[in-house]
């Protein structure tokens, strides 16, 4: 939006996974995750093998950004 010739202000929004969907990460793949050698594969489900717990992509973010040039 110009104000005079020499004046001009900028305003600017920028958002990032703006609707905030989730986008699942990989699995846990480690069968052995944090178990000791003598309990390996009969406690895998407790060890949280195969379970989903984070995203690939941060949560929402939104930035606002106002420039003044002269």
């Amino acid at each position: 939006m110009p104000h005079r010739e020499q004046h001009v202000l900028q305003f600017r929004l920028e958002a990032f996974n703006a609707l905030n969907h989730p986008s699942w990460g990989s699995p846990q793949r480690n069968i052995l995750a944090g178990a000791p050698f003598s309990e390996a594969p009969a406690n895998a489900a407790r060890q949280g093998f195969g379970v989903i717990s984070d995203t690939s992509i941060p949560m929402r973010q939104v930035q606002l950004a106002l420039k003044y040039s002269f």
